[in-house]
């Protein structure tokens, strides 16, 4: 998820993987949060996030919402 994240903001942001973290919140799904080093570039950023799996393979999807 980190990676489809990290492509979804790309060029306009120069995410690294650290800036990322995955959360859940008690038997809410999984989801995203970007945290940059930069203070101030998140405030209007909003990350909409998508996992699911077919076997062995996992496939998300991310949409950054400026």
């Amino acid at each position: 998820m980190k990676e489809s994240g990290y492509k979804a903001l790309f060029p306009h942001y120069k995410a690294t993987w650290k800036d990322f973290r995955i959360g859940r919140i008690q038997d809410q799904k999984p989801h995203l949060l970007y945290t940059p080093s930069s203070i101030g570039l998140s405030d209007s950023l909003k990350l909409h996030c998508s996992v699911s799996h077919d076997g062995e393979y996992v496939f998300s999807t991310v949409i950054a919402e400026m």
